[in-house]
């Protein structure tokens, strides 16, 4: 009994590796624990370090099995064993050595076929097998590789109150001596208590392991959301999403698709050779994506893709992915506004775990992006005209102020067109206000189109609009402002059976040519406009340089 109670008032095993025998991987003592025991085959690390109590966190694993082999050790000293073994005999049809201490050499790693030797009389739910005499030519000790030199073998099943969510079995504790003979009740005793005090320490390692790899998840999704929520407009939200869903799992395909008029179309991609799919439009109900956006709900059900099911239509399937899910975004419990599809190569990636915090991530990114879109209408609002969707007044004298610092800055040439709708006013009289709504909308819509990326067109006031023109000196000006001329000349409008057309008036100044300030810019190409207004209208004047 002394040996039970030593073990049983022993302090616990973190603190007792250095005060006993030091660092864990040191040799114990010259007898050897073969370095075949913890094969990579088998998934087993050579022993670690010391490992302190603040470390466990960082590195359980390693800990755990140092404990687990120091525990087989004092077990093999304290009943004069040759060899201890602890080992996983997996429903799957296999047994794996997981750590044992030996002073032979002839160990094997396995791992050894499931109904093997002294280890298969455990499986018809026996909780122990021993033999007093073992034959000189017994085999059915698998984990040696030479018969012989063992008097009396034992092995025990034990049990685990924490299970492995994969793979079912149980775990074994076998133990040999030379001598023969029936194990003793105190022998049993002891091996018994052991085998408990491994399996706790197991299950308190496994707890220990799912609580850290929450926590690291957790971080990860905190993380992902902090940049969320720094995001302002929908690019940095896009990106951030994105980068959120990468930071939790190893994907190959990130799409956004927000919902629209009648359609959805793809806002944002990330993956390679399918970034063409930015912009692409689609029938509401159409692919997946449109099932989703239907039901409200996450697909496919198990989160799984083999082809050639239509994602966002029949026309564009994903290739080459076998993992597939779409989540819907839907800001505080609403009706969805889009879609957030992941996809990647590797299969099952989208375990339970994984799909809720994926929800959560389209959750949140829902709720930014509604915001971000919010955000953009008040913007666009501020700076647009309501009736054209040209830059208002105040959004055309903020950018003529830093076009004009720019072309400054570049010694570049800038111009300014100003034009006027010809008897503009002879239209509302004649036709009502509502055509000469539907005038303006026309003649914005010729301007929109004709200007480069780089101009500036804005509604100027009542029927006058302006543009800039960033490195065009007065001849190139001249141009873009006769083509638009004649495109809105071409234009015609159905009104009490027939057609009405419309024409404009231009003026044109540039800077240097004519002047350095805005004011003065903008004062000769209104002379000029008014000079082309004096001369029949339907035309374009150059102003006269200073």
């Amino acid at each position: 009994m002394l040996a039970v109670n030593y073990l049983i008032s022993m302090p616990p095993i973190s603190s007792y590796l250095k005060k006993v025998y030091g660092t864990p991987n040191r040799r114990l003592d010259k007898r050897r624990s073969p370095p075949n025991a913890f094969s990579p085959l088998l998934g087993i690390n050579p022993p670690a370090p010391y490992i302190s109590g603040c470390d466990v966190e960082r590195d359980f694993s390693g800990f755990q099995h140092d404990a687990l082999r120091l525990q087989l050790e004092l077990l093999r000293r304290a009943l004069k064993l040759t060899t201890a073994a602890f080992l996983w005999a997996s429903d799957r049809g296999q047994i794996q050595l997981l750590s044992i201490v030996s002073e032979r050499d002839d160990i094997l790693s396995g791992p050894f076929e499931r109904g093997a030797g002294l280890l298969g009389g455990l499986l018809h739910g026996r909780e122990e097998v021993s033999l007093a005499k073992v034959s000189k030519t017994y085999s059915g000790l698998v984990y040696y590789q030479n018969p012989g030199q063992t008097g009396s073998a034992i092995a025990m099943r034990c049990q685990t109150a924490v299970g492995d969510k994969e793979e079912k079995g149980f775990f074994i504790l076998t133990a040999d001596r030379r001598q023969t003979g029936v194990w003793a009740d105190e022998d049993r005793a002891l091996l018994r208590l052991c085998a408990d005090k491994m399996i706790k320490e197991r299950d308190f390692g496994e707890l220990l392991s799912s609580v850290e790899h929450e926590r690291s998840l957790l971080q990860k999704i905190c993380g992902g959301l902090r940049e969320l929520n720094r995001g302002l407009g929908l690019e940095s939200v896009f990106k951030a999403t994105a980068g959120a869903v990468n930071n939790l799992l190893a994907v190959d395909f990130i799409a956004i698709s927000l919902l629209g008029d009648d359609i959805h179309y793809i806002a944002f991609v990330s993956g390679g050779r399918y970034e063409e799919l930015t912009g692409m439009e689609y029938d509401c109900g159409e692919g997946l994506v449109g099932q989703v956006l239907k039901l409200n709900r996450p697909l496919p059900a198990n989160a799984s893709y083999r082809g050639p099911a239509p994602v966002f239509s029949s026309k564009h399937c994903l290739d080459g992915f076998k993992s597939l899910l779409i989540v819907p975004l839907c800001p505080e419990k609403g009706c969805p506004i889009g879609t957030l599809t992941v996809a990647a190569v590797r299969d099952d990636i989208f375990g339970g775990e994984e799909r809720d915090f994926l929800g959560l991530i389209a959750d949140q990114a829902a709720i930014k992006i509604d915001l971000a879109q919010a955000h953009e209408l008040i913007s666009k609002m501020a700076t647009t005209d309501g009736l054209t969707s040209l830059a208002n007044h105040r959004s055309f004298q903020h950018g003529f102020d830093v076009m004009l610092h720019r072309a400054k800055r570049r010694e570049s040439p800038l111009a300014m067109i100003i034009c006027d709708i010809d008897f503009f006013k002879k239209f509302n009289d004649n036709y009502g206000h509502q055509f000469g709504d539907q005038v303006l909308k026309a003649v914005a819509g010729v301007m929109a189109r004709d200007v480069r990326r780089e101009d500036l067109a804005a509604r100027y006031g009542g029927e006058e609009f302006a543009l800039i023109l960033e490195n065009s000196d007065k001849q190139g000006a001249r141009l873009m402002a006769e083509r638009i001329r004649c495109d809105i000349a071409a234009l015609k409008f159905k009104i009490d059976g027939r057609e009405v057309g419309v024409t404009i008036s231009a003026g044109i100044a540039a800077y240097p040519e004519d002047a350095r300030l805005k004011s003065e810019i903008i004062e000769l190409a209104d002379q000029a406009l008014y000079q082309a207004k004096e001369q029949g209208r339907n035309q374009t004047v150059l102003a006269s340089s200073h």
